[in-house]
């Protein structure tokens, strides 16, 4: 479907699977300007760019929080790869009640639970950072 994590492209222009709207609409999309429900629309429809600039967005920031809750970054990065997949699987579901960031790290945040709770480790949300 997607470049795996080792192998998203990151130079531009990014060539486009199946182009839908202008450079500048997924831009402005992207940075907050645009529509979410086009956003899903372009994701659905397999828009490469779409899901390789979301992808550069949101990805670092989704194995630092996974490495806090399954305390290793091999493992986080094994969490964030498979909430991709949930996302790009699910995103035909999304319905806007939440922001789609919010959406996504969600998934990604409940792959990361699981995982620590599968491998015993058990992560305090309650600690306020003490």
């Amino acid at each position: 479907m997607f470049a795996s994590r080792n192998c998203v492209s990151i130079s531009e222009p990014i060539v486009l699977l199946n182009p839908t709207g202008t450079m500048r609409e997924r831009h402005a999309i992207l940075d907050g300007i645009g529509d979410e429900t086009r956003l899903r629309a372009l994701l659905v429809a397999g828009d490469r760019a779409t899901f390789e600039r979301l992808y550069r967005r949101h990805d670092g920031a989704m194995v630092r929080v996974c490495t806090a809750i399954v305390g290793n970054r091999a493992a986080a990065e094994e969490v964030v790869q498979d909430g991709w997949i949930a996302i790009l699987q699910n995103i035909g579901g999304f319905e806007g009640r939440a922001s789609l960031a919010g959406w996504m790290f969600a998934i990604v945040l409940n792959k990361a639970k699981s995982r620590a709770r599968r491998d015993g480790r058990s992560v305090s949300f309650d600690a306020g950072g003490a």
